[in-house]
């Protein structure tokens, strides 16, 4: 007997090109979408035209057909999905002993696209790799994109049990997130939980994450569990539980320091993280802030009294503003270095993401008894030149939670 020939399904128009995709307008769009039977549609172009609520059980488009076989097994999905803006509504996945579990499984390829798209409401369960919109992106590009629903995973006995669980996407293998949200729980029966990302090894810029994230081994954090790629730009607040390695922005190891990222620290109830700087609940709704950690140069907005919003949620806000002159002597050259001549000067210098590539210099001795102190360079890696002058800072206390 022939095996059954792959086909385009018909959706709600188009033909699948870049300037003519295929319309998904309906939940029967979405459902032809993911049959496998159409799996030679799965590296073409996508145009959501409305939002969908879907009922019933759903399987992730571009799944793994084999999940008793180690690594993804299927066809991946390398197209361009372009929301416009909608949302899918109520997805209801239930997977608990398959991998690779989102709408979309597994999606692969510097040209893969996922942008302009919620998902809302909703339950999503798989056993390792799962996120609210994706699965594992492996090299490919989410945008614009959010996700509302409860995400869990029950983990699996491979080496160390991990779960690799995200409110968005489970694993982030070398891809990037972008301006991108998560509002869920997220709940990991092992390692790896994150309120955005389970693990990345790729990019993510001004995203953020509010919901409560539970694991019950290490690596467990508000916005990425593990952060071995770079985190820009962003902040989490979710309550976070776990056992080792439990940060309110990040947890497990870090290779590149987070740049200009927080986290609340009241909210989420952790003091520590893998990086990133912590606030107190009325700091993250502190304009100023964010606007001399640099997040001028990404689509925030934001007033104070409230957490920053990224621009095309469209909740009205200002832009955040560009940051405000540091407010020492000098410029902050080699011939013109910023001056540090009082303790006050010196507090100052965590503040601001302009001296972190800068030249300063110690005019005095400094006794810094009985003042708080954030680390110079908690908003990034620090490479400019700090000339002591041979003067002497003495009495200085740094407390950095235990992570």
């Amino acid at each position: 007997m022939a095996a059954p020939t792959a086909h385009a399904a018909t959706y709600s128009g188009g033909s699948g090109t870049e300037i003519d995709p295929y319309l998904i307008s309906t939940p029967q769009d979405l459902l032809d979408l993911a049959n496998t039977a159409n799996e030679a549609d799965w590296d073409k172009h996508f145009l959501m035209t409305k939002d969908i609520n879907m009922t019933g059980l759903f399987t992730p488009i571009a799944r793994d057909t084999d999940p008793g076989t180690y690594g993804f097994q299927g066809t991946k999905f390398t197209g361009v999905f372009d929301g416009g803006g909608h949302a899918v509504q109520n997805l209801t996945i239930n997977l608990p002993t398959q991998d690779y579990v989102g709408l979309f499984g597994y999606i692969s390829g510097a040209s893969c696209q996922i942008k302009n798209l919620g998902m809302q409401g909703g339950t999503i369960s798989g056993r390792l790799d799962v996120g609210g919109l994706v699965g594992w992106n492996d090299s490919g590009m989410v945008t614009s994109c959010y996700a509302t629903g409860s995400i869990s995973a029950t983990g699996v006995e491979v080496i160390l049990r991990v779960a690799r669980v995200g409110g968005l996407v489970g694993f982030n293998d070398a891809g990037t997130v972008t301006a991108c949200y998560a509002t869920g729980a997220v709940t990991g029966g092992g390692n790896i939980v994150g309120g955005l990302i389970g693990i990345s090894s790729g990019s993510v810029t001004a995203c953020y994450a509010t919901g409560g994230v539970t694991g019950d081994g290490t690596g467990v954090a508000g916005l990425v569990g593990s952060a071995v790629g770079s985190v820009t730009a962003c902040y989490a607040t979710g309550a976070v539980t776990g056992q080792d390695h439990v940060g309110g922005l990040v947890g497990g190891s870090n290779n590149n320091a987070p740049t200009a990222s927080f986290w609340d620290m009241e909210t989420s109830r952790q003091s520590g993280s893998g990086g990133g700087k912590g606030l107190t609940t009325a700091q993250m709704k502190t304009v100023a802030i964010f606007q001399n950690a640099g997040w001028a140069a990404y689509d925030w907005v934001m007033e104070d009294g409230q957490y920053p919003r990224l621009a095309w949620e469209g909740t009205g806000a200002p832009a955040i503003p560009s940051p405000e002159p540091v407010p020492l002597s000098g410029s902050g050259t080699e011939a013109d270095p910023y001056l540090v001549q009082t303790a006050q000067d010196f507090a100052l210098l965590s503040w601001y993401a302009a001296v972190l590539d800068a030249d300063l210099l110690l005019t005095v001795d400094l006794d810094l008894t009985g003042g708080t102190l954030y680390p110079i360079g908690d908003l990034g890696t620090f490479t400019g030149v700090f000339d002591g002058g041979d003067h002497v800072i003495t009495n200085v206390t740094i407390e950095q939670a235990e992570r």
